[in-house]
């Protein structure tokens, strides 16, 4: 439920992008359906998108009868450089493919998308949209699960294997997320020794101090403190990039370490 009915978040995404790219226009498109949910998000990162000084270009699609060439139409029309959405992964796909057929994704620096879509399927997801497939950039909090050169990310990996779910349709960012919070509990188990109870678990997750799995998460806590108008919040960035010559395609980690990917961010907030 967030602080007093509201959810929080910084604008360290637009922050990223402003300052890897300063001589990109700074104008974004924000597509979403006509659906409350959908809207309210979309509302929050059309928000933070202006904070940062973006110019956003709302566009609503229908969501029985969504027509993504026209919203595509009108964006291209506007100049946008930059475009996020607040669409399923149908939609995603679609809003990709009407990208390339009308000429949008060689005018946009990066398709943004967030961890629901940093999956390892996503050559053969966005298979007729080459072009913005290859300018979908993904942001999150957690390691990137193709740098399996981390020993953290190598024993995640590991695990996926022994269980046989390491097809490119399981293997997601998702996943590893489920990991990292796998490991949090287990942790937190763990400091109970023989006398496991529930409190004792609440005990260890409430505790002073920040949690990083292991090295697989910018640091979190689950401490309740009052909203703050400014904070400073780290973040991962990776890139999906085809392989060479039609080989399997990959996400390619974007800074050179999360925890110091760092920006002092207003944070704006929303009603879930």
């Amino acid at each position: 439920d967030g602080f007093g009915g509201k959810l929080e978040g910084g604008t360290e995404v637009y922050r990223f992008f402003k300052t890897r790219f300063p001589k990109v226009p700074l104008k974004a498109g924000v597509v979403y359906y006509n659906q409350a949910d959908s809207q309210r998000y979309a509302d929050n990162l059309v928000q933070g998108l202006r904070a940062e000084g973006y110019t956003a270009v709302p566009e609503e699609v229908n969501f029985a009868l969504p027509d993504y060439d026209s919203a595509v139409l009108d964006l291209r029309a506007q100049g946008v450089t930059y475009v996020y959405d607040v669409l399923d992964a149908g939609g995603n796909e679609n809003l990709c493919a009407s990208m390339d057929a009308n000429g949008l994704s060689g005018q946009v620096t990066a398709k943004v998308t967030t961890t629901q879509s940093w999956v390892g399927a996503v050559d053969t997801q966005y298979d007729s949209s080459p072009v913005c497939r290859n300018k979908i950039w993904a942001t999150g909090n957690t390691l990137n699960y193709d740098d399996t050169h981390l020993p953290q990310v190598a024993a995640f990996r590991a695990a996926m294997t022994r269980e046989h779910t390491d097809s490119p349709e399981q293997l997601s960012e998702w996943a590893l997320e489920g990991w990292a919070g796998a490991q949090w509990l287990a942790d937190a188990m763990g400091s109970c020794g023989a006398r496991l109870t529930r409190s004792c678990v609440e005990a260890y997750l409430r505790r002073p101090g920040e949690y990083d799995g292991h090295g697989l998460l910018t640091p979190r806590d689950f401490t309740v403190r009052p909203p703050v108008k400014h904070e400073v919040n780290c973040l991962n960035v990776a890139r999906w990039q085809d392989g060479a010559g039609g080989g399997k395609g990959s996400w390619v980690t974007q800074v050179k370490d999360m925890d110091t990917t760092c920006y002092d961010v207003p944070n704006v907030y929303y009603t879930p």
